[in-house]
């Protein structure tokens, strides 16, 4: 059998700054038009090698990663994979660093807050979608696969993968 292994794109280059909680919105853009941080990564060779399948979803740094840390253009480009949305609030509130306000909106998500983004539940049907298609594009051309994507979708995509017998392998450390 076939395996999927599902890698979190590389480092962002972008500054952790304080804001408030109504510029997160801002933030979110800013961190997907970014570039990353290119790193040379020895682990790499032990991953990938031609009978792979090179799969990212359409965001700017899963693109960037396959194209500058494995040197290959993607075989598959899909929004599908793309990371969960992150709710935010249009109230000023406190300010604070963004990490911070990333991780109290990402728990709030996981609670049920979901204003301005998909919901949770919306999230795994989308997980649901992205693991059937890894596993068909896996199936079909009879390859491993490797999907550079991000870090909650990866999860929630790999907890799909398992329910259909299929064989994953996670790696959410930056490339």
């Amino acid at each position: 059998m076939k395996k999927i292994i599902l890698l979190r794109h590389s480092k962002v280059d972008i500054k952790n700054k304080s804001i408030y909680a109504n510029e997160l919105k801002n933030y979110i853009k800013e961190y997907n038009s970014s570039n990353i941080i290119t790193q040379s990564n020895n682990k790499i060779d032990t991953i990938y090698h031609e009978n792979k399948i090179l799969i990212c979803s359409n965001l700017k740094r899963s693109i960037q990663t396959v194209n500058n840390v494995f040197n290959k253009k993607p075989d598959y480009i899909n929004k599908l994979f793309n990371e969960a949305e992150l709710p935010y609030t249009n109230k000023k509130l406190l300010k604070l660093p963004v990490s911070l306000w990333l991780i109290i909106f990402r728990i709030l998500w996981f609670i049920g807050y979901s204003k301005n983004s998909k919901s949770y539940k919306e999230t795994k049907i989308k997980a649901k979608k992205s693991a059937q298609l890894l596993i068909k594009i896996s199936k079909e051309n009879n390859k491993d696969i490797i999907l550079i994507g991000h870090g909650i979708m990866n999860r929630l995509i790999k907890k799909e993968i398992i329910t259909q017998n299929y064989t994953v392998e996670i790696k959410n450390n930056n490339l």
